[in-house]
């Protein structure tokens, strides 16, 4: 199953030790996730995030104390503090 965000905020980066004028593209998604994409694919209205599809198939993630879980009602990510 393919999950299609769209594009909140994009940020441009210069890409240190590649071709002159180079550049890389980081996308953040109406999800939170961000994807990073070279400058030659282009601007987009929306973008796949191949970590909402993890999450949807049961995956969970934890990062920096929050875990990340799939919420079946919004078809969005739900985060929640990890607690020992």
């Amino acid at each position: 199953m393919r999950i299609m965000r769209k594009v909140v905020n994009t940020r441009i980066y210069d890409r240190v030790g590649f071709a002159p004028g180079g550049f890389g593209i980081i996308n953040v998604l109406e999800c939170g996730h961000e994807i990073g994409t070279k400058g030659s694919a282009g601007y987009a209205n929306k973008r796949r995030c191949f970590m909402c599809e993890s999450l949807a198939h049961g995956g969970a993630s934890t990062t920096n104390g929050i875990r990340e879980t799939w919420d079946e009602n919004t078809q969005m990510p739900k985060r929640e503090p990890v607690t020992k």
